[in-house]
């Protein structure tokens, strides 16, 4: 009965006691909990009622059910305590999914319950600490704490030392953990996806780190990690690199010349040097975000060589030279279906920032659920976009850096957008902006006239003087911010997105103005010479 709109029980459930599968999930149902399908179903093995509006407490039946090995009432408006005896009245649990409810407390017998395989408790106000035992259930694989108030350190129990470490995922994401990561994280060889993004965690990485030989997914972005990526990294097959504002520094290190890269995003950290020729060996790389570090020199063309990029965010560094021209030859593919088949989706949410980022984590495995997400803005607006929808999105950010030349023209896409589009690089030049490629400064204008008349009448002396005082310290001071900050770069750059026509283009420009300054007068050098 699941995905069915039903706004109401069935009249029929009533009176049915031997079900062994429900699933009421995806549906318009909501009112209390049912709690008298679990009583009265003493033999039902899967209960699923995800994504409905059941409000109150989970109430468990007053028998146990030996059956029951699947529990998901994820996505409704549980609240209250999650019940001690769970694990008691559900001896035989496997997998169990209270994600995006309201449910509070802590986990201490949760802990205890040793059949589990998944635990998901998402999006949930649980808080506490986390209690050691959890990490040492003996068939736990995949554990979901993300998205609560846990605090505190992480339990320092080695599970490595143990002889059934089951456990290939963990998400600790979007919590209040603040410590230095215990060394026994990398020192379990089956973790296949680790995500602790969004905490305090500090440090620097271990080479202990590199012994995780399975790991596909990490996801270490905005916590206070420091130092630079150990060097043995690139013996492994990782997939998904996610280690975003950080305190990361240094160049960007031969370690990360892994070629199962898919997407890479070391953005806002303090990294510096050039952007590697190496880039252009990753040949699976889909995503690459390098932006707002200290990134200097060119961009390397070798970046073109990347068949399958969809998204490139390299603003807001220090590249100065040409676009390379084969940019505009880039196909920027959205992702297709041989992509999607190997488990990876993604999750798109935009806020007013003008900025892409990856905060977090929205990875697919086969049988399991890890989130990757991608947190894309627009000048225009805000929009959030999940599932199959950032399929058809493509895009290039190359604002606030010190690019000069031409803009390439060679592709339609290059003259989607005015001026305003490319302000951020106030050395680019080319259609659509006014400034020409000749050398003649500025393309050639008609004075109309009124400017006809001012430069042949005579200026008012005493206007001239009382605009001169008037104006004199403004604009020292606005010369000064001119010639030593790039004003467009205040706020972050733009990064713009296509459809399934795989439409690219580079945006240049940033929020803090609307329009392009007005040009200044023609006796406006005077002032500077008085």
């Amino acid at each position: 009965m699941s995905n069915c709109r039903a706004k109401g029980l069935p009249n029929f459930l009533h009176y049915r006691t031997g079900l062994r599968y429900l699933d009421l999930s995806h549906n318009n149902l909501g009112g209390q909990n049912p709690s008298w399908l679990l009583q009265n179903n003493t033999r039902l093995q899967q209960f699923l009622m995800e994504g409905n509006s059941f409000k109150g407490h989970l109430q468990l039946p007053k028998h146990v059910n030996v059956n029951m090995f699947q529990v998901d009432i994820s996505g409704n408006k549980m609240r209250g305590q999650i019940p001690m005896n769970i694990g008691s009245m559900f001896p035989h649990l496997q997998i169990l999914n209270l994600s995006r409810n309201v449910f509070e407390g802590i986990l201490e017998e949760l802990a205890k319950s040793g059949s589990l395989l998944t635990l998901r408790l998402s999006s949930n106000n649980l808080s506490g600490k986390i209690p050691p035992t959890m990490f040492t259930l003996d068939k736990l694989r995949q554990l979901y704490l993300d998205g609560n108030n846990f605090d505190g350190e992480m339990p320092l129990i080695d599970i490595s030392t143990l002889s059934f470490p089951a456990l290939s995922d963990i998400d600790l994401s979007d919590n209040h953990l603040s410590v230095e990561l215990p060394k026994w994280i990398w020192n379990v060889p089956n973790f296949e996806a680790l995500d602790f993004s969004n905490n305090n965690f500090y440090g620097h990485f271990p080479l202990e780190f590199c012994n995780l030989g399975l790991l596909r997914f990490l996801d270490l972005s905005q916590n206070n990690f420091s130092g630079s990526v150990p060097s043995c990294i690139s013996s492994l097959a990782i997939e998904h690199l996610h280690l975003s504002r950080n305190r990361l520094s240094g160049p960007l290190p031969h370690a990360l010349y892994i070629s199962s890269l898919v997407a890479l995003d070391l953005g806002q950290n303090n990294l510096t040097g050039k952007i590697p020729y190496w880039v252009a060996n990753l040949s699976a790389l889909r995503i690459l975000v390098l932006r707002e570090n200290h990134f200097k020199g060119e961009i390397p063309s070798q970046i073109c060589q990347l068949n399958l990029l969809s998204i490139v965010d390299l603003s807001q560094n220090k590249l100065s030279g040409h676009i390379p021209s084969c940019l505009s030859t880039l196909t920027l593919m959205p992702t297709d279906k041989s992509f999607r088949t190997a488990s990876t989706s993604y999750l798109l949410d935009a806020s007013q920032d003008s900025q892409f980022v990856f905060p977090g984590s929205s990875y697919r495995y086969p049988g399991r659920y890890v989130e990757e997400q991608v947190l894309f803005t627009t000048k225009k607006g805000s929009y959030s976009y999940s599932g199959n929808l950032l399929e058809y999105m493509s895009g290039i950010d190359l604002s606030c850096n010190m690019l000069t030349g031409s803009i390439p023209y060679d592709k339609a896409q290059f003259a989607t957008f005015d001026e305003s589009s490319y302000l951020g690089n106030p050395f680019l030049c080319g259609p659509p902006k006014h400034e020409n490629c000749s050398g003649t400064g500025l393309a050639p204008t008609t004075p109309n006239a009124s400017s006809i008349e001012e430069e042949s009448g005579f200026m008012d002396k005493h206007a001239f003087l009382v605009t001169f005082l008037a104006s004199y310290p403004i604009v020292l001071t606005t010369i000064g911010v001119v010639l030593y900050i790039n004003p467009y770069c205040n706020e972050d750059g733009f990064i713009s997105s296509s459809s399934a026509s795989t439409l690219a283009t580079i945006s240049l420009w940033s929020m803090f103005s609307e329009e392009a300054p007005s040009p200044m007068p023609w006796w406006f050098p005077l002032f500077l010479i008085v």
